[in-house]
């Protein structure tokens, strides 16, 4: 009866380990692959905005069920851009109800926005330097001092990328979220990534780009 008792009083901090642990195993994938940050052999070093702010994101893009006349829906043509003509991808969205349920519940929320804690990057070739999102936007003010931002960035934190993550939801067998990252003036991408879980491995379906300079 007291093991049953213990189980019952750990089993919710399992459940978040868990989560905890698949959160940042995407995390790190999302900078591999897209930005082939921390797999090189030299150490890699990125800023991390610790805490996502609405004045950081614009979710334009609405997730719904196309119905079976999916190819001919007026807005299936924007989504089919946006996923950057990946019809894997398209399919899926068109076909699996819980992925379109995992973007809508996403991209409805607004604030508030977890705090991604960067010393659970557990990964020797990268070095994570977090700051507030207010840090980061103070280097677009004034304006007049706007083309010297990424020289003051690089110097002061000796990192080239800016990088952004938002909570990772969970539906089923899929994982999105909101990734972004900034390597200069007019360099960068703001997308919602999507993942599949096959066996115990995480595979990346394919992203939906927000903006991109």
């Amino acid at each position: 009866m007291k093991k049953f008792i213990l189980l019952l009083l750990l089993f919710p901090q399992l459940i978040f380990a868990q989560s905890e642990d698949s959160d940042y195993e995407l995390y790190n994938q999302a900078l591999a692959r897209w930005n082939k940050l921390g797999i090189s052999s030299k150490v890699d070093s990125i800023v991390l905005i610790k805490k996502l702010h609405k004045k950081l994101v614009n979710w334009d893009i609405e997730f719904h069920d196309f119905g079976v006349d999916s190819y001919r829906h007026p807005d299936f043509d924007y989504l089919y851009l946006k996923a950057g003509k990946n019809m894997a991808l398209i399919d899926r969205l068109i076909e699996d109800s819980s992925l379109i349920a995992s973007l809508q519940s996403l991209t409805k929320k607004l604030e508030p926005y977890p705090k991604i804690r960067s010393k659970l990057f557990l990964n020797e070739k990268l070095r994570v330097k977090p700051i507030s999102w207010w840090r980061y936007y103070s280097f677009h003010f004034p304006r007049f001092r706007r083309p010297t931002i990424w020289k003051k960035i690089k110097r002061k934190f000796g990192a080239r990328y800016v990088v952004m993550f938002s909570e990772i939801e969970y539906s089923e067998k899929y994982a999105v979220f909101y990734y972004a990252y900034y390597c200069g003036r007019l360099c960068g991408s703001g997308d919602l990534l999507v993942f599949e879980k096959v066996g115990n491995q995480w595979i990346s379906l394919g992203k939906l780009n927000f903006w991109m300079s």
